[in-house]
């Protein structure tokens, strides 16, 4: 086995409790997280594995993320190449899937080893199904082996269901590519496209203590994560430690962000993971990964 190389130098690793919960919440929890390190023993992700952002674009210029981007994205909205940043949200979700690890800056990803490719769009209502369904189309075309999509709520749509059954049947030449999904942070109801098709992995979040996050988990904060039948598998969703927009331009004034919360901090958790199964085993399907998550 690969020995473990110490992580402790990112200047904010320390508080990276879904990869290492050491009680940095509350000492009674210690222990409740993904397990990132017994994983990195194995992996800590392939630079062949690339997972698809599809967001609002994040900073691929990050000094935390720049070495792990693979080209120049896509922009959903205009239908051309090149990710633009239209927000801060993808640049945190970037960070928890595959944030350089070992650099002694920031945070570690997920699956630092890996690759993310940027795919932007506003994530607004008025954005029209088609550029969700050229965003994920784009992905799985351009060899996108996991997709993260930490968004959710739309009106259910053919053209989207098209594009994510393409990517899910078509993509990895016909062995399907994983898409993941954010349920909502509504304590509801999950949101589409979240509970759309049964090979998509839903993702809830759950809080430091080990139960869904909801308005009366242990945190003490008001939301709560969707949940239903649809559900497929939590990951840690409160108070995640991420990287940032660089300056005054994202969450914080500083270039990492301590408290990024939802299904939408949840999700890529999740796509991280996928991408460690498909580094450690490439020729697995879609479906076997989906398996091999939600069963162990």
């Amino acid at each position: 086995m690969v020995p473990i190389v110490p992580v402790a130098a990112a200047t904010h690793f320390n508080n990276q409790w879904g990869l290492k919960n050491t009680g940095q919440l509350s000492s009674q929890y210690a222990g409740i997280d993904i397990n990132a390190e017994r994983a990195w023993r194995m992996t800590k992700g392939a630079s062949t594995i690339r997972v698809a952002v599809f967001d609002q674009g994040f900073e691929m210029n990050h000094p935390d993320l720049k070495n792990n981007v693979y080209g120049n994205g896509y922009n959903a909205v205009n239908g051309r190449s090149g990710a633009q940043v239209l927000g801060s949200h993808g640049t945190a979700c970037a960070g928890i899937i595959a944030a350089v690890q070992n650099n002694s800056l920031g945070i570690s990803g997920v699956a630092p080893g890996c690759k993310i490719m940027s795919i932007s769009i506003n994530m607004v209502s008025s954005d029209p199904p088609q550029s969700y369904a050229n965003g994920i189309n784009w992905a799985w075309n351009n060899g996108a082996h996991v997709i993260n999509n930490s968004w959710g709520g739309l009106n259910p749509s053919s053209i989207i269901d098209n594009a994510i059954n393409n990517a899910l049947t078509r993509g990895r030449s016909g062995k399907g590519t994983v898409v993941v999904f954010a349920t909502g942070n509504t304590d509801g109801a999950i949101y589409y496209p979240a509970n759309s098709n049964p090979m998509i992995i839903s993702v809830g979040a759950i809080s430091y203590c080990g139960e869904r996050k909801s308005s009366t988990s242990c945190d003490g904060k008001s939301w709560g994560s969707n949940y239903g039948p649809e559900l497929d598998i939590v990951a840690p969703g409160i108070n995640i430690a991420t990287t940032d927009r660089v300056g005054k331009a994202g969450l914080s004034p500083d270039d990492y962000y301590s408290s990024f919360n939802g299904t939408s901090a949840a999700c890529p958790f999740v796509a991280g993971v996928a991408a460690l199964v498909l580094s450690a085993n490439p020729a697995l399907t879609a479906q076997q990964v989906n398996d091999i998550i939600e069963r162990s």
